[in-house]
């Protein structure tokens, strides 16, 4: 019998993700740990191109910034938003927030209408490595212990005012827990666009603001270059 048949497998918090692409599986990956034990859950074309358009129009219908911008202009402010939070490092220890939740909570399955809507929160960066990029809110995953991995069939995503929570769960079972501030929102959403793309997958861009600050970004780098 293993842990999770036994009742011992519990939802993992999670502190740190590693985010990559297997070429074999042709899935992408998130290596999650709470930094005691780490857990591999794979995503599939499907689900990702879901849960990159719930993150996309959360953040959109959220933004205070938005909703004061001329309509002809919001896709611009989102754009900055983007840039600006990529640009931003995560702080030495990761907030936490109390807020209760407010209305918005939804789920996320690969054949199911996106609903969308987070605690403490890891952090976004990168590093190399085995096709991955990192999340970062501590150490890394490489003296964890290893837990089963498993294939993400259901997200759910609440919104709170100052935060998103993602459950993320296989077939039978919630698998781990994560909260996001909204500058890790967008960390989150340009590592899996970034993935989706070395993975050649031709998902269309999720929000048009997203596709803009892409090329807003390889403009900065070709400018900064010469």
């Amino acid at each position: 019998m293993t842990a999770a048949e036994n009742g011992t497998d519990p939802v993992l918090v999670v502190k740190t993700i590693d985010f990559g692409y297997d070429d074999d599986a042709d899935r992408l990956f998130l290596d999650c740990t709470d930094h005691v034990s780490v857990r591999r859950l794979w995503l599939t074309r499907r689900l990702t191109r879901r849960l990159l358009a719930a993150f996309a129009g959360a953040l959109e219908r959220s933004s205070p910034a938005v909703r004061k911008a001329p309509a002809d202009a919001r896709q611009e402010v989102m754009a900055m938003e983007h840039l600006m939070s990529l640009a931003v490092q995560p702080p030495a220890t990761p907030p936490v927030s109390s807020t209760p939740p407010v209305s918005s909570g939804s789920s996320l399955s690969s054949g199911a209408p996106v609903s969308s809507g987070a605690g403490e929160s890891p952090g976004v960066g990168h590093h190399a490595g085995e096709n991955a990029d990192r999340a970062e809110g501590g150490a890394g995953t490489l003296s964890a212990e290893r837990r089963e991995a498993a294939l993400v069939s259901r997200i759910d995503v609440e919104i709170h005012p100052a935060e998103f929570r993602l459950l993320l769960h296989s077939a039978d079972r919630p698998l781990a827990s994560v909260g996001l501030n909204r500058g890790e929102v967008h960390k989150v959403l340009a590592a899996l666009d970034h993935w989706a793309r070395v993975a050649e997958w031709d998902i269309a861009a999720a929000a048009g603001w997203l596709d803009g600050a892409e090329r807003a970004a390889v403009s900065v780098v070709g400018r900064n270059a010469s």
